[in-house]
């Protein structure tokens, strides 16, 4: 039995605690990344940090490396790099986490603390292989577009294209290499056609918006 109680009268608000406990038995980590997207990063994201525990506490498992990528999210959005970097390395190493998701973003702090060899290194160790998955290509292509490794960046941006032709952001980050370069109208065809493959309504977060 799910009880939820409140010491107010505030009903709309205690369907809404109600709704999160239920999701929360159901899919522990949904509500963990929920609750990041929807809490003020100022805010030092302190129900978040509860349900990512109670993720860590309870099963599945498999959900441990998704938890600990966000918590890694969570500390580098508050500034501690190292902290992040030493998260994101426990995450990667638990059983059925998302390892070319959490290696992305360990990619870019290791830039952000200065360590450009190591989040190159991380870069060519995880699209190494002829199937290196979407996530590690794309991942790949915007870390090296920050470190300036332009040809290596472009052509794994080619890659991410070749692997997903229906994401926009193979595009998208090919007309910020080509916008870099000097290839102008270059750069704006990749980026109409990564705004003609954005979804409805979402492309105004895409860098390569100011070029349309």
């Amino acid at each position: 039995t799910l009880e939820v109680a409140r010491g107010d009268d505030d009903i709309a608000a205690l369907l809404k605690d109600g709704a999160q406990a239920i999701v929360q038995l159901a899919d522990p980590y949904v509500l963990a990344s929920y609750l990041y997207q929807v809490e003020a990063p100022d805010s030092g994201y302190p129900k978040t940090q509860a349900a990512i525990d109670y993720v860590l506490a309870n099963p599945p498992p498999e959900d441990d490396g998704w938890a600990l990528n966000l918590r890694g999210l969570i500390e580098q959005d508050e500034g501690n790099f190292d902290a992040a970097a030493a998260t994101f390395r426990r995450a990667r190493a638990m059983q059925g986490a998302p390892v070319s998701i959490v290696d992305s973003n360990l990619q870019v702090v290791l830039a952000l603390l200065g360590r450009r060899a190591d989040a190159h290194a991380l870069v060519i160790e995880d699209t190494a292989t002829a199937d290196a998955p979407f996530n590690a290509l794309i991942g790949g292509c915007r870390t090296l577009y920050w470190l300036g490794y332009a040809e290596e960046g472009r052509r794994l941006c080619d890659r991410a294209a070749a692997s997903d032709p229906h994401s926009p952001d193979p595009s998208n980050w090919r007309a910020l290499y080509a916008y870099d370069a000097g290839h102008y109208a270059a750069a704006l065809r990749q980026a109409e056609r990564a705004r003609d493959l954005w979804p409805g309504g979402v492309f105004d977060y895409a860098p390569g918006v100011v070029f349309v």
